[in-house]
């Protein structure tokens, strides 16, 4: 089920990204230049990254995707949906070992974003913290969660359709 929802999701994103740019972050959205093409990079980063207990698994991050903003300049969005109903503690590590992926890979300044569907408005961890002996590393990235938005707001704008029923 959890591969049927993630392609449905990617399905609508795409054809609809400036609308869900608009809906997530309005000032990034309006930065924009509506006359570049959206250009959606890898469908999904595949990484076999090793768990603790030395058995490899397959991290997979639902879009990158490169827009050119108003001034010429050009940003790069990792955009992860998170279609499920339990929250996994370990969530904000795999945000930063996507990041660290992507980054490691293209070497370039990435915004990210999760995107909680679930029911629940529990507000979720932004941060991941790493401390060892004095050295510390903090990830803070953006969310958007669904059931904590005005349903009215996500009614106007054309991409609301699967989450505010």
């Amino acid at each position: 089920m959890r591969k049927q929802n993630d392609t449905l999701w990617k399905g609508i994103l795409e054809p609809f990204f400036r609308e869900f740019l608009f809906l997530i972050d309005p000032a990034l959205a309006a930065s924009v230049d509506p006359a570049r093409e959206i250009i959606f990079l890898d469908k999904e980063l595949n990484q076999e990254i090793p768990s603790v207990e030395g058995i490899y698994e397959q991290k997979i991050v639902d879009k990158l995707i490169k827009l050119y903003m108003l001034d010429g300049t050009e940003e790069w969005i990792l955009l992860h949906l998170e279609v499920q109903e339990k929250y996994r503690k370990d969530f904000s590590k795999r945000m930063f070992d996507y990041f660290n992926k992507l980054y490691d890979k293209y070497k370039k300044p990435i915004t990210a974003y999760a995107i909680f569907t679930e029911a629940s408005d529990i507000k979720r961890n932004n941060v991941f913290k790493m401390d060892c002996r004095g050295t510390s590393l903090q990830y803070i990235f953006n969310t958007y969660k669904i059931a904590l938005q005005d349903e009215d707001m996500l009614r106007k704008n054309p991409i609301h359709l699967p989450w505010s029923y």
